[in-house]
């Protein structure tokens, strides 16, 4: 069975604008669990309801998969930081550096019931998650499923960069695509075809990150974590009834092949 892209979106931290519906739920979230949330409540309106915290059709059957390449990496330092300087550590500040944290606010607030999954990688994260995405829903454990890349960064990341002569200003952000059954009489673009094979390489290529992405005939260089899902995103949202896209991101650390149909 099938998977269809019914609702997308993208976020950046420095356009990031929390909706009033959402500042109680996320009071003491930090960027990364912000990001994420935000960036599905910002897709669409019409699954969800967050005064009654319901999702109106088969909340058992709504999974959720996270990819990431780097996490929460300054929480993690700036707790790193607390025990190192012998300081009492924030219980807050503590969960908040768990990679699953960001899953335990997304289902809490939009109500998910299914499974969810943190999924880190630092190659192509997006990419896994939504393969995971799609055998979940074509084996029937999921109806539809939430799929997102979380990316914020850290000072040390940027020294990193910096000794590879690598430009660090990478955009923290998030993307989400939602995945729904093709019987669902969804309308969005099909997934025909995805395949994500990933190779091991050394640490500076994840730095150097030099995703050759091709659709349809034209070719870029992105060079951002986030990127080559940002820009499908965009893809997506300006594709025409009835327009092919065939797409395939080629890395030292390996390939995607995704091929999209609209409806």
């Amino acid at each position: 069975m099938k998977a269809v892209i019914s609702a997308v979106s993208h976020v950046q931290a420095a356009a990031m604008d929390i909706p009033a519906e959402l500042c109680r739920h996320l009071r003491r979230a930090d960027d990364f669990i912000r990001l994420g949330v935000v960036s599905v409540y910002e897709s669409f309106d019409r699954e969800f309801d967050l005064e009654t915290n319901i999702v109106k059709e088969s909340p058992e059957k709504c999974g959720l998969i996270v990819g990431t390449a780097f996490g929460p990496m300054q929480i993690n330092f700036d707790v790193l930081d607390q025990i190192i300087n012998e300081e009492q550590t924030s219980p807050t500040l503590f969960s908040h550096s768990v990679f699953n944290a960001a899953n335990s606010y997304l289902t809490r607030i939009f109500n998910l019931w299914g499974r969810a999954l943190t999924l880190t990688d630092f190659a192509y994260p997006f990419f896994q998650a939504l393969q995971q995405g799609c055998l979940a829903i074509s084996s029937g454990l999921f109806d539809r499923c939430f799929v997102l890349q979380i990316e914020t960064y850290s000072k040390l990341l940027d020294d990193t960069c910096k000794h590879y002569q690598v430009e660090s200003s990478w955009p923290t952000g998030s993307v989400f695509w939602l995945l729904e059954r093709n019987d669902s009489n969804a309308d969005g673009c099909v997934i025909e075809l995805l395949n994500v094979e990933v190779e091991p390489v050394s640490g500076s290529a994840y730095i150097r990150r030099e995703e050759l992405l091709e659709h349809n005939g034209h070719a870029i260089v992105i060079n951002d974590p986030l990127g080559s899902a940002a820009t499908l995103t965009q893809i997506i949202k300006q594709a025409s009834s009835g327009s092919l896209h065939d797409c395939q991101i080629t890395a030292p650390y390996g390939t995607v092949k995704l091929v999209l149909n609209k409806n």
